[in-house]
């Protein structure tokens, strides 16, 4: 009743969120592995010197990276623990997104679980017509006395209560699969 493929399953909105979080994980595994890297520096510097009438000017241009001789021996340690961290944060999206899905599946199986229970309540309202009528041939008949007419009218009336319960339960139900998913419930 509700056959649907894996990829389609959670609305337009929540596999945006879940595409943008693979997407800060990617940024962030990549500034954790890059930032043993020292910064760069450009450095600039003019000098003019004067000779009585000979004038020189030099100009110097140099780029400086320094990088610390103590940080070296953990630049592998760094590298390995951005992609260890991006692995971990992957594989706990895709488990938080499969437990969205599980749940979505889960809410269709107990709407389908209350769709029998309803046939289930509609069948035992009519059985209780059928004794209640039966019980009206047998009091109007002088046989049976009106307490157990009342009885069965009572117990008629918890079977409709249950019935609406059960109604209202499914429409809570199928509010909070419509919070998952665009796809509407058959």
């Amino acid at each position: 009743s509700f056959c649907i493929t894996f990829a389609s399953v959670l609305n337009d909105t929540k596999e945006d969120i879940f595409n943008l979080e693979f997407e800060k994980v990617k940024k962030d595994s990549e500034s954790l592995k890059n930032s043993w890297l020292s910064p760069a520096r450009f450095e600039t510097s003019i000098s003019k010197n004067r000779n009585n009438q000979l004038s020189t000017t030099s100009k110097n241009i140099k780029i400086v990276w320094n990088q610390d001789i103590f940080r070296s021996g953990g630049i592998y340690w760094q590298i390995k623990k951005g992609k260890i961290i991006k692995s971990l944060s992957e594989k706990l999206l895709n488990k938080k997104e499969h437990q969205l899905i599980f749940s979505l599946y889960e809410l269709v199986l107990n709407i389908q679980k209350l769709d029998l229970q309803l046939q289930k309540q509609e069948l035992a309202i009519e059985n209780q017509n059928i004794l209640i009528k039966n019980r009206q041939d047998k009091y109007l008949h002088g046989v049976l006395d009106l307490s157990r007419l009342d009885e069965a009218i009572i117990d008629l009336n918890s079977l409709k209560n249950k019935k609406e319960e059960i109604y209202q339960a499914r429409i809570d139900l199928i509010a909070n699969l419509r919070d998952l998913t665009d796809l509407e419930y058959n």
